[in-house]
């Protein structure tokens, strides 16, 4: 596999500056372009597709989890860095104070 582009970016955290590395991802292919590589038996071929599969379009939305359970999903969380992520949130239902959070990551 060929060097990624690094690009460097200075950041500020609690009043320090640093320099944080990004690596130049690959271009994501679409659940056809996986399925056609699958079919020509190609998929083995490409290391990035291979190593991830298809992420589905995000879906926003609120509903019902569970009996008194709300799930808020792809909802988007901005960091503090400026990254914005998408987190499902679980919450208790007409919950009005501030309760626990826990937090779970999966990688991809």
């Amino acid at each position: 596999m060929s060097e990624r582009e690094r690009i460097y970016e200075k950041r500020v955290f609690d009043g320090e500056e640093f320099d944080i590395p990004f690596v130049k991802g690959f271009p994501g292919k679409t659940k056809e372009e996986l399925d056609a590589m699958r079919a020509a038996g190609t998929l083995n071929a490409d290391p990035m597709a291979a190593m991830f599969s298809y992420c589905a379009k995000l879906n926003p939305r609120t509903y019902e989890a569970a009996p008194g359970v709300t799930c808020e999903q792809d909802c988007a969380v901005k960091m503090r860095d400026g990254v914005t992520i998408y987190a499902d949130i679980y919450r208790p239902a007409f919950q009005a104070e501030k309760v626990p959070c826990i937090v779970r990551m999966t990688g991809s």
